[in-house]
């Protein structure tokens, strides 16, 4: 259980910084879909911090 966790924060933090990069670059539909990945995984982790951290991040994309 604790891998599994320890693997879900990590993924969502990877993949929030990949749809970061991914907005710089001004790949928009591309940041939307690295941004839901984190947000999964940032709740299935069941960190709050990090799940308004990504939900923040992804509310700065464009439609």
């Amino acid at each position: 259980m604790l891998r599994r966790s320890i693997l879900a924060r990590t993924t969502a933090g990877i993949s929030g910084l990949v749809a970061i990069v991914q907005h710089d670059r001004g790949d928009q539909a591309d940041a939307h879909r690295w941004f839901a990945t984190a947000a999964k995984a940032a709740r299935e982790f069941g960190d709050g911090r990090m799940t308004a951290w990504v939900l923040g991040r992804h509310a700065m994309v464009g439609p």
